[in-house]
């Protein structure tokens, strides 16, 4: 059977109230992509995935807000969208939902993320530069919108779904903001750069 890093499940909304089973194991990931038609159980090894992103969303009708979604979703490197999404209606379950969004991010962390991560340093460290998104990374800096940034210039801040990476000298002009959400593997640019950072 093999070791079993998390074992959870996720229920997608209203519409699907359909206890789906999620299981990151040593070597990939088990969930329940059945349909309405068909029953079926998948796995992903970890090697085959090469993004992913995350986020809350908030679900609203036509006068207020009444939900809101929790996203975690993963890309493979045939493109294929895996959504280990789960959602909260008028509050109902929000702390657990959310404890556990930050289970399988830890997951991911430990199964994926940190390795990308540590790719990530060993380049820089042999001087090789690579590119994260819109920014690219070299042992001199950051390049933000086609201007470099050297490492002791280098400044970001964080927010609740998204992170700005700036230069110091002008913060107005030379700034790139990424969305948690939005933008794939934003969370591992972040952790190289703070990374980096540290060692500078």
């Amino acid at each position: 059977m093999g070791k079993i890093i998390l074992d959870t499940f996720i229920k997608r909304g209203l519409s699907d109230r359909k206890k789906r089973i999620l299981r990151f194991k040593k070597k990939g990931i088990e969930f329940d992509s059945s349909t309405f038609f068909e029953d079926k159980i998948e796995f992903i090894k970890y090697k085959d995935i090469k993004a992913y992103r995350f986020g809350l969303e908030w679900i609203t009708g036509l006068y207020f807000t009444f939900g809101r979604e929790y996203k975690i979703e993963i890309k493979t490197h045939d493109n294929q969208i895996i959504k280990l999404n789960s959602s909260s209606y008028y509050g109902l379950n929000k702390v657990q939902l959310a404890n556990k969004q930050n289970k399988i991010l830890d997951a991911l962390w430990q199964t994926f993320i940190e390795k990308l991560c540590l790719k990530n340093i060993e380049k820089y460290n042999s001087g090789i530069d690579f590119k994260i998104l819109k920014t690219l990374i070299s042992r001199k800096g950051v390049t933000i919108k086609k201007h470099l940034v050297l490492w002791n210039k280098v400044e970001m801040k964080e927010y609740f779904d998204y992170f700005v990476i700036y230069s110091i000298d002008d913060p107005t002009n030379l700034n790139q903001a990424y969305y948690y959400k939005l933008d794939w593997n934003s969370g591992i640019l972040l952790s190289t750069i703070k990374t980096i950072k540290t060692s500078n």
